[in-house]
């Protein structure tokens, strides 16, 4: 009896990427996972044929990164351990280099493979125009040059074909292995013994041989991975610009004096220059100097951000006007713009579950195929009449073999997921996984925090009441002389209003703060009280704040009562502000179609005011964290797909019951653990933007998944001769070759669309 360990939790689990050598189709992608989900302790597994590479969870204290290398070993595939993260700056070039070479050695073979076959086909197609190509020296010449084609150019289907036979599986290696295969020893057949077959009705004397046909697959296969190769390397071209931004060096203040050194070697709280035109090498803050910097790599705005002492630097990002001298927080391996990297390398990697329909279609296809092409052969040679039907059930056999390659279906999704991925995370979308990209275009209700998402986050001032003969100036002047040296967050905003009206708050002479109550200053011989109507009262001024603070409090307002030497001034009203794209942003999400929801801690009146100016109809307020984790369970079990939007710090809970969270990137790794979409900059117009996004992939993934299997559906019927009764003429195993080729293409391209809308 065997005993199975309890699951880790999942913030126990790793994740690793592992780059997989040796997959031709999804079907070849499937049995690599399901020997993965095998090992003990993976908690999931995806292998994403498109980028040749698995996404495994596993449980670190069960398995090892090692023994995950060996599951895919087992399966017949080779695999290697990624790149330490130290070096992660350099993953662009590697990645890049490495594809290229790829794309390059397939050129090759297919170049060379060109050139074995032109003669083979020249004599082949002559159709006995010249006698001398229809002699058997002929034939042995096109059977060599063919077997060198085989050999040099399409070893690798042979032996992953091979091992997959004697592992009882099959992929399009053992398509393109047993039609090239049949071709090729029928024609040697025919070659070496042509009385023990059937002649060829135009050339009496010998049996058609296909070598051509054998020689031309494997060239055309060649081309179209080539072909498939560039096109889906294009679809990863947003995220391999990003890694590139990241300098190699930077420049160390050390001892006084500024030393090159490579960035690997920053260490938190090393000193760097960085001069206008220059790239920031780590995650930093700024130390001295002002600077403009422009963050549209990283978070897709388009205009510059100011920097100060204090302001927060990100790696990668372009340093426009000022020198600057900045102090590392993070080390470079672990920078945003890395983490942005790895989390969309990661997305790119993952599976969505739309996925799942193509990976089990896949897995049972080929053997389908095979089972498909030796009907064909059967019927040919059981139901034909003519004397050439051998030959004809070859050609019809290795034309079904050929032609019904499931790489159009093991690309449909993946290539749509990486262009989407990419295509987001250059305008600031940052999409954790696969799934996460197709729940978005599900949504029904879209749920969003008030305080720091709706809303800026920061009180100002909204309005000023009087009392008496004071003015508007005079009660904010005597406010911010009162609230200079505090720190309350109210008192800022009175401050920096009165900096924004021309007023200059004084120097208090004496100050006192009573937490949660207000303060009491004297100011230039003035004895000034600013705080709750309450405190006032209790502090002897004379006259109540009630009445003026009333209706401020009743639209939302948060009230300041301000009094001067135990007369009273008057209250200022202050709400925290809208940002300024949410109206935008709440306009397009009903004209989408979709419900939307404020869910706020605050009180009624607060939330009732935010609501009113964003027209949004429905508000939850006073919610505790609980609450809002309970309404959006509420909504769920209603049958509602609920997407969260949230600042990523309090709301983590809330996100993470919904089907789908949305955080604002607030500078902490809280958004980017809790949502499966970041947006990394705080503008609300990028959540109807994700919607949209998601709606565009799913519509391209279906339009993906409809061709292929549309391709696959009529052409293997045509490939098995239906049309023969008709036109007299069979597919060509070259043409099968060439459209099976052609229908992978026209996936990774329909694809490609996403990158441009």
């Amino acid at each position: 009896m065997s005993t199975t360990s309890p699951p880790a939790h999942s913030a126990d689990l790793h994740t690793i990427e592992l780059p997989i050598e040796g997959m031709s189709c999804a079907a070849c992608a499937a049995r690599i996972e399901r020997s993965l989900s095998k090992s003990p302790g993976v908690a999931s597994a995806g292998v994403n044929y498109a980028t040749k590479s698995a996404l495994v969870r596993f449980d670190p204290f069960l398995c090892s990164p090692q023994s995950l290398v060996d599951a895919v070993r087992d399966a017949g595939f080779d695999a290697s351990l990624p790149a330490p993260p130290q070096s992660t700056h350099h993953d662009a070039a590697d990645l890049e280099q490495l594809e290229r070479h790829h794309a390059h050695s397939l050129a090759r073979r297919a170049l060379f493979g060109a050139a074995l076959s032109l003669p083979v086909v020249i004599m082949a197609m002559s159709h006995g125009l010249v006698p001398a190509f229809e002699s058997s020296p002929a034939r042995f010449l096109q059977g060599s040059l063919t077997a060198a084609v085989l050999w040099i150019c399409g070893r690798d289907f042979y032996s992953r074909a091979w091992r997959e036979l004697r592992r009882g599986s099959a992929s399009m290696d053992s398509l393109v292995a047993l039609g090239t295969g049949a071709a090729f020893l029928y024609s040697w057949v025919a070659t070496l013994a042509p009385h023990a077959l059937p002649t060829d009705p135009q050339h009496s004397h010998l049996p058609p041989i296909y070598f051509e046909a054998a020689a031309v697959i494997i060239v055309l296969v060649l081309l179209g991975k080539v072909l498939e190769s560039r096109a889906t390397a294009r679809t990863s071209a947003a995220i391999r610009s990003l890694m590139r931004l990241q300098p190699d060096t930077a420049c160390l203040l050390r001892d006084g004096s500024e030393v090159s050194v490579p960035v690997d070697r920053l260490a938190i709280g090393d000193h760097i220059i960085v001069r206008p035109g220059e790239r920031i090498p780590a995650d930093a803050t700024v130390h001295q100097g002002q600077s403009v910097v422009d963050e549209s790599m990283l978070t897709g705005e388009s205009l510059p951000v100011d920097k100060s002492p204090g302001s927060p630097a990100f790696a990668g990002t372009l340093n426009s006007l000022g020198s600057l001298v900045l102090r590392v927080t993070r080390p470079p391996h672990d920078s945003t713009l890395q983490r942005v990297v790895r989390i969309v390398r990661e997305a790119q990697a993952s599976k969505a579950p739309i996925a799942r329909l193509a990976d089990r279609v896949s897995g049972i296809f080929v053997p389908i195929v095979i089972l498909i092409a030796a009907a064909t052969l059967a019927a040919w040679l059981l139901l034909s009449s003519r004397d050439d039907r051998l030959a004809l059930a070859i050609s019809a056999a290795v034309s079904v073999l050929i032609i019904a390659c499931p790489c159009a279906l093991g690309l449909a999704t993946p290539t749509a997921i990486i262009a989407a991925t990419g295509r987001g995370a250059s305008r600031g979308l940052l999409v954790r996984n696969g799934e996460s990209l197709e729940i978005a275009h599900k949504a029904t209700v879209i749920v969003f925090d008030k305080t720091g998402t709706l809303t800026q986050g920061s009180p100002e001032v909204a309005d000023i009441a009087t009392f008496g003969n004071a003015t508007p100036l005079q009660v904010l002047q005597a406010a911010a002389d009162a609230d200079a040296r505090s720190e309350h967050p109210l008192a800022r905003a009175v401050v920096r209003q009165a900096l924004a009206q021309g007023i200059s708050p004084a120097e208090p002479d004496s100050f006192a703060a009573f937490p949660g109550q207000g303060v009491v200053a004297r100011v230039q011989g003035r004895k000034l009280v600013v705080g709750r109507p309450a405190f006032l009262l209790e502090r002897g001024i004379s006259a109540d704040a009630s009445p003026l603070a009333l209706p401020l409090s009743d639209r939302g307002l948060a009230v300041l009562a301000v009094a001067q030497d135990n007369s009273l001034l008057g209250v200022i009203g202050l709400a925290d502000s809208i940002r300024p794209e949410a109206h935008d942003a709440i306009a397009r999400l009903r004209t989408m179609g979709l419900r939307v929801i404020m869910l706020s801690g605050d009180a009624p009146p607060a939330a009732q005011r935010v609501a009113r100016q964003l027209a949004i109809d429905e508000v939850v307020a006073g919610a505790l964290p609980d609450d809002k984790a309970r309404l959006i369970d509420s909504l769920k079990q209603q049958g509602h797909v609920v997407a969260m939007v949230g600042d990523g710090i309090n709301d983590a809970p809330s996100l993470a019951h919904a089907h789908l969270g949305i955080a604002l990137a607030t500078g902490t790794d809280v958004a980017m653990q809790s949502a499966g979409i970041t947006l990394m900059r705080p503008d609300l117009r990028l959540v109807p933007d994700a919607i949209t996004l998601s709606r565009l992939t799913i519509r391209t993934i279906k339009q993906n998944l409809f061709w292929a299997f549309a391709y696959n559906t009529l052409a293997i019927p045509l490939a098995a001769g239906a049309l023969f009764p008709l036109t007299g003429h069979l597919l060509s195993p070259m043409a099968a070759s060439a459209a099976m080729a052609l229908s992978s293409i026209s996936v990774v391209l329909n694809s490609l669309r996403l990158t441009r809308n």
